[in-house]
């Protein structure tokens, strides 16, 4: 079916580009071209059209470091940080563990249609392996609400006990450690940093 489009979706409001990294240097022309100008071609038109937009992005890599290596555009970047903040991964950030933990119980019973909790032990049990500073998190937000979700799927009569925490703190490590091993992402990491 047809779709109008992220660009065209956005005009009049904002535009969050997430992974703004990931992108290639000729997707980010047209992105320059859009933000610079306020007009694009949609795909397959041979129109120009017109889109006002703010853009907020996100990455995962520094930009400037990309840009030194010819993976980024520089005036792309020059319009992307005129308000620059950086996010710490979640495994330096424990506080914000806990209220993310309190909203995605609230997401997960909104989606789910069923009201899901924790056993006040497992909760704390958690809670303790989430904010150890030994706790990786590789993906930060999407790996911690991926947990979550899992519990709250698997969780009979909607309440999380101490061994599916035990069991999924298991799972992580068995993952992390199992992606720690891999020598193809050793290999991207010492490329890519952490």
């Amino acid at each position: 079916s047809e779709r109008s489009g992220l660009l065209r979706e956005a005009d009049g409001g904002v535009l969050f580009l997430d992974e703004v990294d990931e992108l290639g240097l000729a997707e980010q022309a047209i992105i320059l071209h859009a933000v610079e100008t306020g007009r694009f071609y949609p795909l397959g038109s041979d129109h120009e059209i017109s889109s006002r937009f703010q853009i907020i992005a996100g990455a995962s890599r520094d930009l400037r470091t990309l840009a030194s290596k010819g993976q980024f555009r520089p005036d792309l970047l020059a319009r992307l940080t005129t308000w620059r903040f950086d996010l710490p991964p979640l495994r330096v950030r424990g506080e914000d563990v806990e209220p993310n933990l309190t909203y995605e119980l609230a997401r997960a019973e909104k989606d789910l249609g069923t009201e899901v909790g924790f056993n006040a032990d497992a909760r704390a049990q958690y809670l303790a392996f989430a904010t150890d500073p030994s706790t990786p998190w590789p993906g930060n937000f999407r790996v911690f609400s991926g947990s979550l979700r899992r519990m709250c799927t698997l969780a009979p009569r909607g309440r999380i006990t101490r061994a599916m925490v035990k069991d999924e703190i298991e799972t992580l490590q068995r993952d992390w450690s199992t992606a720690l091993a891999d020598p193809d992402a050793r290999l991207i990491e010492s490329v890519m940093g952490p």
